[in-house]
Protein backbone atom coordinates (compact mmCIF):
# COMPACT_ATOMS: atom_id res chain seq x y z
CA UNK A 1 0.00 0.00 0.00
CA UNK A 2 1.54 3.60 -0.69
CA UNK A 3 2.45 5.37 2.09
CA UNK A 4 0.90 8.63 2.48
CA UNK A 5 2.66 12.07 1.70
CA UNK A 6 2.91 14.25 4.85
CA UNK A 7 4.30 17.83 5.19
CA UNK A 8 5.49 19.02 8.62
CA UNK A 9 5.38 22.99 9.57
CA UNK A 10 6.34 24.64 12.26
CA UNK A 11 9.11 27.66 12.99
CA UNK A 12 10.56 25.30 15.71
CA UNK A 13 13.28 23.29 14.44
CA UNK A 14 12.89 21.24 17.52
CA UNK A 15 8.82 20.64 17.00
CA UNK A 16 10.02 19.79 12.93
CA UNK A 17 11.65 17.21 13.96
CA UNK A 18 10.05 15.79 16.76
CA UNK A 19 6.61 15.46 14.91
CA UNK A 20 8.48 14.41 11.61
CA UNK A 21 9.92 11.78 13.82
CA UNK A 22 6.68 10.41 15.30
CA UNK A 23 4.55 10.49 11.48
CA UNK A 24 7.85 8.79 10.31
CA UNK A 25 7.81 6.17 12.51
CA UNK A 26 4.35 5.05 11.49
CA UNK A 27 4.42 2.58 8.53
CA UNK A 28 1.60 4.58 7.05
CA UNK A 29 3.42 7.79 6.05
CA UNK A 30 5.84 9.43 4.65
CA UNK A 31 7.51 12.42 5.42
CA UNK A 32 7.98 14.18 2.28
CA UNK A 33 9.09 17.63 3.68
CA UNK A 34 9.45 19.71 6.57
CA UNK A 35 8.48 23.97 6.34
CA UNK A 36 9.66 26.61 8.72
CA UNK A 37 7.31 28.99 7.66
CA UNK A 38 3.72 29.85 5.96
CA UNK A 39 5.13 30.91 2.79
CA UNK A 40 7.31 27.83 3.00
CA UNK A 41 4.39 25.42 3.52
CA UNK A 42 2.56 26.79 0.27
CA UNK A 43 5.35 26.52 -1.75
CA UNK A 44 6.13 22.96 -0.53
CA UNK A 45 2.64 21.87 -0.92
CA UNK A 46 2.48 22.95 -4.76
CA UNK A 47 5.61 21.18 -5.35
CA UNK A 48 5.51 18.44 -3.32
CA UNK A 49 1.73 17.61 -3.57
CA UNK A 50 1.39 16.05 -0.06
CA UNK A 51 -1.35 13.77 1.10
CA UNK A 52 -1.25 15.75 4.48
CA UNK A 53 0.17 18.48 6.18
CA UNK A 54 0.80 19.75 10.31
CA UNK A 55 0.78 22.61 10.59
CA UNK A 56 1.81 25.30 13.18
CA UNK A 57 -0.34 28.21 13.71
CA UNK A 58 2.05 31.39 14.68
CA UNK A 59 4.84 31.40 12.21
CA UNK A 60 6.58 34.35 10.57
CA UNK A 61 6.02 35.78 7.42
CA UNK A 62 2.41 34.32 6.51
CA UNK A 63 0.42 32.33 10.04
CA UNK A 64 -0.81 28.91 9.53
CA UNK A 65 -4.79 30.02 9.11
CA UNK A 66 -3.71 32.09 5.87
CA UNK A 67 -1.09 29.16 4.94
CA UNK A 68 -4.12 26.51 4.99
CA UNK A 69 -6.43 28.62 3.56
CA UNK A 70 -4.16 29.16 0.18
CA UNK A 71 -3.30 25.61 0.26
CA UNK A 72 -6.24 24.38 0.60
CA UNK A 73 -8.21 26.42 -1.68
CA UNK A 74 -4.87 25.12 -4.31
CA UNK A 75 -5.92 21.70 -3.73
CA UNK A 76 -8.17 20.67 -1.02
CA UNK A 77 -5.59 18.85 1.10
CA UNK A 78 -6.11 17.72 4.24
CA UNK A 79 -4.43 20.21 7.06
CA UNK A 80 -4.35 19.20 10.70
CA UNK A 81 -3.22 21.85 13.18
CA UNK A 82 -1.26 21.52 15.92
CA UNK A 83 -2.67 24.01 18.57
CA UNK A 84 -1.24 25.90 22.49
CA UNK A 85 -4.30 24.83 24.76
CA UNK A 86 -4.94 28.51 25.60
CA UNK A 87 -7.56 30.77 25.06
CA UNK A 88 -6.06 32.41 22.57
CA UNK A 89 -4.40 29.42 20.87
CA UNK A 90 -8.50 28.02 21.12
CA UNK A 91 -9.13 31.25 19.33
CA UNK A 92 -6.25 30.92 16.12
CA UNK A 93 -7.15 27.10 16.18
CA UNK A 94 -11.19 28.33 15.57
CA UNK A 95 -9.62 30.80 12.23
CA UNK A 96 -7.91 28.03 10.87
CA UNK A 97 -10.53 25.59 11.06
CA UNK A 98 -12.99 28.30 9.55
CA UNK A 99 -9.69 28.52 7.05
CA UNK A 100 -10.16 25.06 5.76
CA UNK A 101 -8.12 23.04 8.52
CA UNK A 102 -9.64 19.75 9.11
CA UNK A 103 -9.03 18.91 12.23
CA UNK A 104 -6.36 19.85 15.31
CA UNK A 105 -4.46 18.74 17.80
CA UNK A 106 -3.64 20.55 21.22
CA UNK A 107 0.29 20.49 21.95
CA UNK A 108 1.17 18.86 24.82
CA UNK A 109 1.73 21.02 28.00
CA UNK A 110 4.69 21.66 29.77
CA UNK A 111 8.20 20.47 28.42
CA UNK A 112 7.76 19.72 24.88
CA UNK A 113 10.40 17.31 24.53
CA UNK A 114 8.93 15.32 27.52
CA UNK A 115 5.31 15.21 26.44
CA UNK A 116 5.33 14.67 22.59
CA UNK A 117 4.68 11.48 23.15
CA UNK A 118 1.17 12.07 24.60
CA UNK A 119 0.14 13.93 21.44
CA UNK A 120 0.91 10.20 19.26
CA UNK A 121 -2.24 8.23 18.83
CA UNK A 122 -4.78 11.29 18.30
CA UNK A 123 -1.98 12.75 15.65
CA UNK A 124 -1.77 9.83 13.69
CA UNK A 125 -5.15 9.22 13.67
CA UNK A 126 -6.00 12.69 12.83
CA UNK A 127 -3.79 12.94 10.11
CA UNK A 128 -4.85 9.56 8.84
CA UNK A 129 -8.63 10.53 8.34
CA UNK A 130 -7.14 14.38 7.44
CA UNK A 131 -5.80 12.29 4.41
CA UNK A 132 -8.61 10.51 3.70
CA UNK A 133 -10.91 13.44 3.66
CA UNK A 134 -13.23 15.00 1.26
CA UNK A 135 -11.03 17.01 -0.80
CA UNK A 136 -13.84 18.97 -3.06
CA UNK A 137 -16.08 19.44 0.17
CA UNK A 138 -13.13 20.57 2.13
CA UNK A 139 -12.65 23.79 -0.60
CA UNK A 140 -15.96 24.42 -1.38
CA UNK A 141 -16.71 25.12 2.58
CA UNK A 142 -13.62 27.58 2.37
CA UNK A 143 -15.10 29.03 -1.33
CA UNK A 144 -18.10 29.44 0.83
CA UNK A 145 -17.07 31.04 3.54
CA UNK A 146 -14.81 33.60 2.24
CA UNK A 147 -17.69 34.44 -0.27
CA UNK A 148 -19.80 34.90 2.75
CA UNK A 149 -17.04 37.32 4.93
CA UNK A 150 -16.98 39.18 1.43
CA UNK A 151 -20.77 39.94 0.83
CA UNK A 152 -21.07 43.54 2.04
CA UNK A 153 -24.30 44.22 4.03
CA UNK A 154 -26.29 46.90 4.03
CA UNK A 155 -26.59 49.44 7.45
CA UNK A 156 -28.65 47.19 9.97
CA UNK A 157 -28.37 44.05 7.92
CA UNK A 158 -26.75 41.07 9.84
CA UNK A 159 -24.04 39.60 7.95
CA UNK A 160 -25.41 36.26 7.23
CA UNK A 161 -28.96 37.75 5.78
CA UNK A 162 -29.08 35.35 3.19
CA UNK A 163 -31.00 33.46 5.52
CA UNK A 164 -32.26 29.54 5.10
CA UNK A 165 -35.80 30.48 4.73
CA UNK A 166 -35.38 33.91 2.84
CA UNK A 167 -33.66 34.86 -0.18
CA UNK A 168 -31.62 32.34 -2.14
CA UNK A 169 -33.04 29.38 -0.89
CA UNK A 170 -35.43 27.57 -3.00
CA UNK A 171 -38.85 27.05 -1.89
CA UNK A 172 -39.49 24.58 0.89
CA UNK A 173 -41.44 22.35 -1.82
CA UNK A 174 -38.11 21.96 -3.84
CA UNK A 175 -36.06 20.63 -0.57
CA UNK A 176 -35.59 17.20 -0.45
CA UNK A 177 -35.61 16.65 -4.28
CA UNK A 178 -31.92 18.54 -5.51
CA UNK A 179 -29.42 17.10 -5.93
CA UNK A 180 -27.44 15.31 -3.47
CA UNK A 181 -30.85 15.22 -1.07
CA UNK A 182 -32.80 12.19 -0.41
CA UNK A 183 -35.67 12.02 1.95
CA UNK A 184 -36.93 8.42 3.64
CA UNK A 185 -39.60 6.94 5.23
CA UNK A 186 -39.24 6.77 8.71
CA UNK A 187 -37.08 3.71 9.55
CA UNK A 188 -35.99 3.27 5.83
CA UNK A 189 -32.12 2.60 5.53
CA UNK A 190 -30.12 3.74 2.79
CA UNK A 191 -28.01 1.42 0.61
CA UNK A 192 -24.90 2.60 -0.66
CA UNK A 193 -25.96 3.79 -3.62
CA UNK A 194 -29.01 5.63 -2.21
CA UNK A 195 -31.77 2.78 -2.83
CA UNK A 196 -33.76 0.59 -0.50
CA UNK A 197 -33.37 -3.42 -0.79
CA UNK A 198 -36.09 -5.72 -1.07
CA UNK A 199 -36.46 -6.21 2.32
CA UNK A 200 -35.98 -2.32 3.44
CA UNK A 201 -39.06 -1.41 0.93
CA UNK A 202 -41.08 -3.99 2.80
CA UNK A 203 -39.53 -3.03 6.33
CA UNK A 204 -40.83 0.38 5.53
CA UNK A 205 -44.43 -0.17 4.48
CA UNK A 206 -46.81 1.08 6.39
CA UNK A 207 -44.69 3.68 7.92
CA UNK A 208 -45.40 7.07 7.14
CA UNK A 209 -44.33 8.60 3.55
CA UNK A 210 -42.61 12.00 4.95
CA UNK A 211 -41.42 13.13 7.86
CA UNK A 212 -43.16 16.35 7.54
CA UNK A 213 -46.43 15.18 7.05
CA UNK A 214 -47.69 16.29 10.13
CA UNK A 215 -47.10 19.26 12.03
CA UNK A 216 -44.93 19.57 14.76
CA UNK A 217 -47.11 19.60 18.46
CA UNK A 218 -47.13 23.31 19.73
CA UNK A 219 -44.15 24.36 22.27
CA UNK A 220 -40.62 24.76 22.15
CA UNK A 221 -38.66 23.18 19.71
CA UNK A 222 -35.46 21.79 20.70
CA UNK A 223 -32.76 21.24 17.77
CA UNK A 224 -29.46 19.23 18.30
CA UNK A 225 -26.31 19.71 16.02
CA UNK A 226 -23.75 16.43 16.64
CA UNK A 227 -20.43 17.71 14.27
CA UNK A 228 -16.55 16.21 14.79
CA UNK A 229 -14.35 16.34 12.12
CA UNK A 230 -15.22 19.44 9.20
CA UNK A 231 -17.58 20.22 12.10
CA UNK A 232 -16.59 24.03 12.89
CA UNK A 233 -16.91 24.82 9.28
CA UNK A 234 -19.87 23.61 8.80
CA UNK A 235 -21.34 24.67 12.01
CA UNK A 236 -20.15 28.41 10.62
CA UNK A 237 -22.28 28.00 7.72
CA UNK A 238 -24.95 26.30 9.11
CA UNK A 239 -26.07 28.06 12.93
CA UNK A 240 -25.93 31.92 11.36
CA UNK A 241 -28.79 31.07 8.59
CA UNK A 242 -31.32 29.46 11.16
CA UNK A 243 -34.27 30.78 12.34
CA UNK A 244 -34.69 30.32 16.25
CA UNK A 245 -38.08 31.43 16.45
CA UNK A 246 -39.89 28.89 19.10
CA UNK A 247 -36.65 26.74 19.18
CA UNK A 248 -33.87 26.21 21.01
CA UNK A 249 -30.75 25.11 20.26
CA UNK A 250 -27.67 23.02 20.94
CA UNK A 251 -24.78 22.15 19.23
CA UNK A 252 -22.22 19.16 20.22
CA UNK A 253 -18.77 19.83 18.64
CA UNK A 254 -16.03 17.28 19.46
CA UNK A 255 -13.78 19.55 21.05
CA UNK A 256 -11.98 20.01 23.73
CA UNK A 257 -12.31 22.38 27.09
CA UNK A 258 -11.48 26.07 26.30
CA UNK A 259 -11.61 25.12 22.41
CA UNK A 260 -15.71 24.83 22.76
CA UNK A 261 -16.06 28.82 24.45
CA UNK A 262 -13.74 29.99 21.27
CA UNK A 263 -16.39 28.00 19.03
CA UNK A 264 -19.36 29.53 20.98
CA UNK A 265 -17.94 33.00 20.44
CA UNK A 266 -17.17 32.85 16.78
CA UNK A 267 -20.63 31.40 15.94
CA UNK A 268 -21.96 34.42 18.19
CA UNK A 269 -20.28 37.21 16.03
CA UNK A 270 -22.40 35.77 12.96
CA UNK A 271 -25.19 34.45 14.24
CA UNK A 272 -28.45 37.04 14.70
CA UNK A 273 -28.97 35.13 18.20
CA UNK A 274 -27.48 33.96 21.18
CA UNK A 275 -25.14 31.77 21.47
CA UNK A 276 -22.24 30.55 24.55
CA UNK A 277 -21.12 27.56 26.25
CA UNK A 278 -23.20 25.57 28.02
CA UNK A 279 -22.05 26.29 32.10
CA UNK A 280 -24.42 23.86 33.53
CA UNK A 281 -28.01 24.69 35.27
CA UNK A 282 -29.21 27.03 32.29
CA UNK A 283 -33.10 26.49 31.04
CA UNK A 284 -33.29 26.12 27.05
CA UNK A 285 -34.81 29.14 25.74
CA UNK A 286 -36.51 30.22 22.46
CA UNK A 287 -33.89 31.63 20.40
CA UNK A 288 -30.74 30.61 22.06
CA UNK A 289 -27.72 28.44 21.45
CA UNK A 290 -25.82 26.65 23.70
CA UNK A 291 -22.71 24.82 22.58
CA UNK A 292 -21.85 21.52 24.94
CA UNK A 293 -18.64 22.31 26.61
CA UNK A 294 -15.43 20.82 26.49
CA UNK A 295 -14.82 17.35 28.39
CA UNK A 296 -18.34 17.60 29.72
CA UNK A 297 -21.73 15.41 28.51
CA UNK A 298 -24.71 18.06 28.43
CA UNK A 299 -27.72 16.34 29.07
CA UNK A 300 -31.13 18.22 29.48
CA UNK A 301 -33.45 17.56 32.57
CA UNK A 302 -37.14 17.86 32.40
CA UNK A 303 -38.19 21.74 32.57
CA UNK A 304 -35.52 21.92 30.05
CA UNK A 305 -32.86 22.60 32.52
CA UNK A 306 -29.35 21.91 31.38
CA UNK A 307 -26.81 19.87 33.19
CA UNK A 308 -23.17 18.76 32.44
CA UNK A 309 -21.89 15.82 33.41
CA UNK A 310 -18.60 14.35 33.60
CA UNK A 311 -19.37 10.59 33.10
CA UNK A 312 -17.41 8.23 30.87
CA UNK A 313 -16.26 9.18 27.28
CA UNK A 314 -18.93 7.44 25.20
CA UNK A 315 -17.36 6.53 21.18
CA UNK A 316 -14.10 8.04 22.87
CA UNK A 317 -15.77 11.54 23.32
CA UNK A 318 -16.67 14.14 25.68
CA UNK A 319 -18.88 15.63 24.99
CA UNK A 320 -21.04 13.00 23.04
CA UNK A 321 -23.85 13.70 20.95
CA UNK A 322 -25.72 10.23 21.99
CA UNK A 323 -25.98 11.59 25.68
CA UNK A 324 -27.36 15.22 24.51
CA UNK A 325 -29.92 13.35 22.00
CA UNK A 326 -31.18 10.95 24.07
CA UNK A 327 -31.81 13.27 26.81
CA UNK A 328 -33.60 15.83 24.81
CA UNK A 329 -35.74 12.86 22.94
CA UNK A 330 -37.10 12.04 26.51
CA UNK A 331 -37.89 15.17 27.28
CA UNK A 332 -38.98 16.57 24.35
CA UNK A 333 -40.62 13.51 22.36
CA UNK A 334 -41.83 14.89 19.36
CA UNK A 335 -40.30 18.08 19.30
CA UNK A 336 -36.70 17.03 19.05
CA UNK A 337 -34.99 17.54 15.74
CA UNK A 338 -31.51 15.42 15.37
CA UNK A 339 -29.15 16.66 13.17
CA UNK A 340 -25.83 14.99 12.51
CA UNK A 341 -22.84 16.68 10.14
CA UNK A 342 -19.56 15.78 8.88
CA UNK A 343 -17.24 13.55 11.62
CA UNK A 344 -15.35 10.39 12.34
CA UNK A 345 -16.74 7.91 14.48
CA UNK A 346 -20.79 6.56 15.06
CA UNK A 347 -21.27 9.50 17.70
CA UNK A 348 -25.00 10.22 16.75
CA UNK A 349 -26.61 7.37 15.42
CA UNK A 350 -28.20 5.87 18.63
CA UNK A 351 -28.98 9.45 19.38
CA UNK A 352 -31.23 9.78 16.24
CA UNK A 353 -32.66 6.40 17.11
CA UNK A 354 -33.74 7.76 20.55
CA UNK A 355 -35.50 11.07 18.57
CA UNK A 356 -37.12 8.78 15.97
CA UNK A 357 -38.47 6.41 18.51
CA UNK A 358 -40.00 9.44 20.80
CA UNK A 359 -41.29 10.67 17.36
CA UNK A 360 -38.73 13.27 16.64
CA UNK A 361 -37.25 14.43 13.08
CA UNK A 362 -33.95 13.81 11.99
CA UNK A 363 -31.26 14.79 9.39
CA UNK A 364 -28.27 13.65 8.14
CA UNK A 365 -25.41 15.56 5.86
CA UNK A 366 -24.79 14.07 2.55
CA UNK A 367 -21.79 12.04 1.98
CA UNK A 368 -21.03 14.25 -1.10
CA UNK A 369 -20.91 17.38 0.91
CA UNK A 370 -19.15 16.00 4.25
CA UNK A 371 -15.28 16.45 4.83
CA UNK A 372 -15.52 13.17 6.91
CA UNK A 373 -18.37 11.14 5.97
CA UNK A 374 -18.35 9.02 9.07
CA UNK A 375 -20.51 9.99 11.68
CA UNK A 376 -24.16 10.51 9.11
CA UNK A 377 -23.07 7.24 7.58
CA UNK A 378 -23.51 5.67 11.02
CA UNK A 379 -27.17 7.22 11.08
CA UNK A 380 -28.12 6.37 7.57
CA UNK A 381 -26.87 2.80 8.14
CA UNK A 382 -28.90 2.55 11.46
CA UNK A 383 -32.33 3.46 9.30
CA UNK A 384 -32.68 6.62 11.82
CA UNK A 385 -32.67 9.50 9.29
CA UNK A 386 -35.29 11.12 7.89
CA UNK A 387 -33.59 13.08 5.21
CA UNK A 388 -29.96 13.52 3.80
CA UNK A 389 -29.09 16.71 2.05
CA UNK A 390 -26.54 18.85 0.77
CA UNK A 391 -24.75 21.30 3.63
CA UNK A 392 -25.87 24.28 1.86
CA UNK A 393 -29.07 22.89 2.55
CA UNK A 394 -29.41 21.86 6.07
CA UNK A 395 -30.33 25.07 7.42
CA UNK A 396 -33.36 25.30 5.28
CA UNK A 397 -34.10 21.83 6.08
CA UNK A 398 -34.06 22.72 9.53
CA UNK A 399 -36.19 25.73 9.52
CA UNK A 400 -38.90 23.88 7.64
CA UNK A 401 -38.66 20.95 10.05
CA UNK A 402 -39.58 23.63 13.18
CA UNK A 403 -42.20 26.10 10.78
Amino acid sequence: MRRLRALVVDDSAFMRSAVARLVEADERFEVVGQARDGEEAVALARSLRPDVISMDFNMPKLNGAEATRQIVRERGVGVVMLSAHTREGATETLAALRAGAVDYVPKPGGEVSAHIGQIREELLSKLYAAARANRAAIQRGVERLDGAGERSTTPGEHPSAERASGAGERPSSAIGHASGERRFAAGERASAFGERSSVERASAAGRPSSPSASPLPSGLRVIVIASSTGGPAALAQVVPALDLTRSALLVVQHMAGGFTRALADQLSRAAPFSVREAQGGEQLREGVCLVAAGDSHLQVERGGLVRLTLSPPIHGVRPAADVTLRSVAAVYGPRAIGVVLTGMGRDGALGLAAVKAAGGRSLAQSEASSVVYGMPRAAVELGVVDEVVDLERVAAAICRLVS
